[in-house]
């Protein structure tokens, strides 16, 4: 552990880079790798990385600007080069990590090799993860009874909500289906659609003994209004 302020001040600023980086994938994901020491160990070997690819630049910002103590006084200003070397020193990791984690989400292959082939800690983090998804859902409960929803985001509503790993599991559906308590079938209108109704549901996964997801094709603009 680093002895000195200055020490200190290095050390944080050497894993920056891996930290914005990771910063980025779990504002997206949720903490799914989460672990302190797992945690630092990726800080310090993605930040080395960062700065291995980075070094033809840096090499040649030092030596424009930092090797002689006296350019900056000569100059009387930082340069725009630096400010640009610390704004994407600060932003572009930042930004790397939430592309990273869309893509991700989206299922993207390239990303394998840099998050894992299968990042998601739990089969509920994979399937609630997953953004621009819309679903029924059903969920038999553990006291008997079904109860179902839409996973989906109505206009002008929040939408649809899972928690993440490691927090305890629990499921908001912003619109609620009429389901048959009993055999959980989805009841149906005079027009043979689902019967939605303007209330939300929230799902304690310790009180669920089944749930049921499915995909469905996102609502028409004439079932909105």
């Amino acid at each position: 552990m680093p002895t000195t302020a200055e020490a200190l001040l290095v050390t944080l600023l050497f894993i920056a880079p891996g930290l914005l980086f990771e910063l980025g994938i779990e504002r997206e994901i949720g903490y799914w790798r989460t672990g302190i020491a797992d945690r630092t160990l990726r800080f310090f070997a993605t930040s080395t990385v960062f700065h291995t690819l980075a070094a033809p630049a840096t090499f040649a910002l030092w030596r424009a600007y930092l090797v002689d103590d006296q350019v900056l006084a000569r100059v009387g200003a930082l340069p725009w080069p630096l400010w640009g070397a610390l704004f994407g020193y600060l932003i572009a990791p930042l930004a790397l990590g939430t592309l990273v984690a869309r893509r991700a989400q989206a299922g993207s292959r390239w990303v394998w090799p840099i998050i894992g082939r299968d990042p998601a800690p739990k089969a509920w983090d994979s399937v609630f993860g997953q953004p621009g998804r819309h679903r029924y859902v059903r969920a038999k409960l553990a006291e008997g009874g079904w109860v179902g929803g839409l996973w989906t985001t109505p206009e002008g509503a929040p939408g649809a909500y899972a928690s993440s790993f490691p927090h305890g599991e629990d499921l908001y559906l912003p619109l609620q289906v009429d389901v048959d308590p009993r055999t959980g079938a989805v009841l149906l209108d005079a027009h043979g659609r689902p019967q939605v109704r303007q209330w939300g549901l929230l799902i304690e996964r310790s009180k669920v003994e089944l749930i049921e997801v499915q995909d469905i094709a996102p609502p028409a603009a004439s079932e909105k209004e």
